[in-house]
């Protein structure tokens, strides 16, 4: 049996090596996204455009993603290495504070819809405001949440968030992916044991093959929909399994310190951190197609956040 100081060793190694590969995929990620868009842009193709703006904007927000991690790894490799890490606590935030955040917040929102909406290369300026329009709102809730609850070292804290960027959504991708796959599995079966319906399937799938508008492919979709089968499936898939999973993963850092935690406000903070990692994620990717009603998408995307805060529910 390990003893607890090795138990401790190889958690804090665990936890370097899972940070720094999340950094290294997110920096990756913005890399190839940077790469491909620049290759459109000096060497443009018919209608792509767009493909260049959502690329930048996409890059940047897994660059933003990258540079987050870097003070989680940072802290992890200091605990790997058995050195002191100065401890963490918020002071509660100010009312001043929270109205200037809400301000800035504002400000970003319509200045990235406004520059890539009236300037050519409009993405390029639009990125950090994007960036900041998805961050301050998580920035915000967890400030108001933490309310000077001491966490231990600022390795918690980094860690915490990390770790709600990086485990939280590979397992939740992972696990919606299993349950896709399964409620595909069932679709087949029942299909091949009905083979009216196997062909009524192939027939809404040419209708909708040659379809760019969503409001036809709507229009083609819409009698299938409110078949009560589907209905059911459709609520299974987005109403039970996708929350459970993802509402179960967000304050990871909670499941995996639960001995480690010193009292129930510190639990609570700690899920706090690991919630907005994993909404900041989130936020970063559901915001990142710019175009007509990019304005609208941010603002909803702030009430996305309120998952930073989502083990106040409990």
């Amino acid at each position: 049996m390990l003893a607890k100081n090795d138990r401790c060793n190889w958690q804090s190694i665990l936890l370097f090596i899972l940070l720094l590969a999340g950094l290294i995929l997110y920096l990756g990620l913005a890399g190839l996204l940077l790469v491909s868009g620049g290759l459109e842009l000096f060497a443009p193709q018919s209608g792509t455009g767009t493909n260049i703006g959502t690329n930048f904007i996409i890059a940047s927000g897994m660059g933003f993603c990258g540079l987050a991690l870097l003070p989680a790894v940072f802290f992890s490799f200091q605990r790997m290495r058995g050195k002191p890490i100065q401890a963490f606590q918020a002071r509660p935030v100010k009312v001043w504070q929270a109205i200037a955040m809400a301000a800035g917040w504002i400000g970003a929102v319509l200045l990235s819809d406004y520059l890539y909406q009236n300037f050519s290369l409009g993405w390029l300026p639009a990125a950090p405001f994007y960036v900041i329009s998805i961050g301050l709102p998580i920035v915000l809730l967890v400030w108001i949440g933490l309310g000077g609850i001491p966490l231990g070292s600022r390795n918690r804290f980094w860690g915490g968030l990390g770790i709600g960027m990086t485990i939280g959504p590979f397992l939740a991708s992972v696990l919606e992916f299993l349950v896709f796959i399964g409620m595909l599995i069932i679709l087949i079966f029942f299909l091949v044991v009905n083979p009216n319906s196997l062909a009524t399937l192939q027939q809404v799938i040419a209708q909708v093959r040659g379809l760019t508008d969503l409001d036809s492919v709507m229009q083609v979709l819409a009698p299938y929909l409110v078949n009560p089968f589907a209905l059911i499936g459709l609520f299974l898939l987005l109403g039970v399994f996708t929350p459970l999973i993802e509402e179960t993963l967000k304050p990871a850092i909670v499941w995996l310190l639960a001995k480690r935690i010193a009292g129930p406000a510190q639990g609570f903070a700690l899920g706090i951190i690991s919630g907005a990692g994993f909404a900041l994620v989130e936020s970063l990717l559901a915001g990142s197609t710019p175009g007509q009603g990019w304005e609208q998408l941010l603002v909803a995307r702030a009430g996305g956040s309120q998952d930073a805060l989502v083990v106040f529910a409990g």
